[in-house]
């Protein structure tokens, strides 16, 4: 998981207009950093994993890769929503797929 100060408040954040970049797998909204460090927020819904245990496995895979790429990525809030076709990747593609999104 991630560190407290690395979490996005996604309430605070849904109404806000950010850059966007859409793909067919993710919606990518960043903002300008209100810190001095990266902060992540990410919506995985009922209509991407039906399952509770595959959404919070989905939730991981994307806070882990996260975490480990928060150095390289520009200062800025990041809120990222899963879409329903990203449940047909593997875990590669959606790094992938991710990787994409992310980086503008």
């Amino acid at each position: 998981m991630l560190a407290k100060k690395h979490k996005l408040p996604i309430a605070q954040f849904l109404k806000k207009r950010g850059r966007m970049r859409k793909t067919g797998y993710f919606l990518c909204r960043i903002f300008p950093a209100e810190k001095n460090h990266s902060r992540f927020g990410l919506i995985l819904g009922g209509r991407v994993y039906k399952k509770a245990v595959e959404r919070n496995r989905g939730r991981r895979m994307i806070y882990g890769w996260f975490r480990d790429n928060e150095p390289q990525l520009p200062a800025g809030d990041y809120l990222v929503t899963a879409l329903p076709a990203l449940s047909r990747l593997t875990k590669e593609e959606m790094i992938k797929a991710l990787k994409n999104a992310v980086s503008f």
